[in-house]
């Protein structure tokens, strides 16, 4: 890169788990339920959460089996996994979300934001590392696929 930057991150904390019941409709995902009101009972949190909110996402696969992730959409610093992990666990207590078994755990940290690479050289990055917008949207797919061939 031409010059040093300090990018902020997305961050995230997500378990697929087995679970007594869930409130999530079967034929919806939730889609960055920004909600806080499961942290009204926990004014550090609330107070954090104030700062650097986060919001959830579910996948419900059947009844028993939903994907649930605590999102950080960006900070700088990243927000700890452990602090996710937290909130997630306040906000599933609150929806009376009683997890069984966690099948898989997810944890995933994307730097946002940046300078341009340095051109020319030998190795050019595609994509997120390129600064071709936000790596996890769909733009970025979409541009990254388009701008592929042109750069080869």
């Amino acid at each position: 890169f031409d010059q040093e930057f300090t990018p902020g991150y997305q961050a995230a904390y997500g378990i697929l788990a087995k679970v007594k019941s869930h409130p999530f409709p079967l034929d919806e995902m939730l889609f960055m339920d920004w909600s806080d009101t499961h942290l009204d009972n926990s004014p550090q949190w609330k107070e954090i959460n104030r700062r650097i909110p986060t919001f959830l996402y579910a996948m419900p696969f059947d009844e028993q089996t939903v994907f649930l992730e605590e999102t950080s959409l960006v900070a700088r610093p990243a927000l700890d996994f452990d602090d996710l992990k937290e909130k997630l666990d306040i906000r599933l207590a609150h929806l009376g979300v009683e997890v069984l078994d966690v099948e898989e755990v997810e944890y995933c940290l994307i730097p946002m934001g940046g300078v341009m690479p340095t051109l020319p050289q030998r190795t050019l990055g595609l994509g997120g590392t390129a600064g071709m917008v936000h790596p996890s949207t769909g733009f970025m797919v979409s541009k990254t696929l388009k701008s592929a061939a042109t750069l080869a």
